[in-house]
């Protein structure tokens, strides 16, 4: 119905009713899911890059409502909102995005025991999906080139290409030290 309103009020795992009413429709499809016996979904979540703290909130409501099944796999889409978080100075460069994206799944993985939410989330995670409209000309041409993370500190979003390269590194490592 184009109100962000609503979908802040029922889609959203982090708001004034901690993601309850959305637990309950995320629920009732498992049901159906697990009814149907071959049926399965792939829902998204979207974690943004602006704090580390992400995961875990995001780790506590799927564990808190218990919204996990074997019909299910969650995907976790990555908006390229670079430029936004720049702007109101919650990041200062690029770096950071990824940081807070990939660190805590790194220490998740890496010692379990102390981040035991996310650990349990995480076996329940497909894959990731870079949301945003990936036709949109940029004037940077990514290559080698380029400015490193640290070092991308424009107001400007990095182009497509640049987003997806750092995203690939980082999911192949966590990939490999999962396995």
């Amino acid at each position: 119905m184009g109100a962000s309103e609503l979908r802040e009020i029922f889609l959203k795992t982090d708001n004034y009713i901690n993601g309850e009413y959305f637990a309950r429709i995320i629920k009732e499809v498992a049901v159906d899911l697990e009814e149907s016996k071959y049926q399965h979904a792939e829902p998204r979540l979207s974690i943004y890059g602006c704090s580390p703290d992400e995961w875990d909130t995001l780790a506590k409501w799927f564990i808190h409502h218990k919204v996990h099944s074997p019909n299910m796999r969650w995907m976790i889409q990555v908006p390229r909102i670079y430029d936004i978080f720049k702007s109101k100075k919650l990041v200062s460069n690029f770096a950071k995005i990824v940081e807070n994206i990939f660190l805590p799944l790194f220490k998740a993985s890496v010692n379990p025991q102390n981040h035991k939410e996310l650990h349990v989330f995480l076996k329940y995670v497909s894959g990731f999906d870079s949301v945003d409209d990936e036709s949109k000309h940029s004037n940077h041409m990514f290559s080698y080139k380029s400015p490193k993370p640290e070092h991308w500190t424009a107001h400007d979003n990095p182009p497509y290409s640049y987003y997806i390269f750092y995203m690939y590194a980082n999911i192949m490592v966590l990939n490999n030290l999962r396995k």
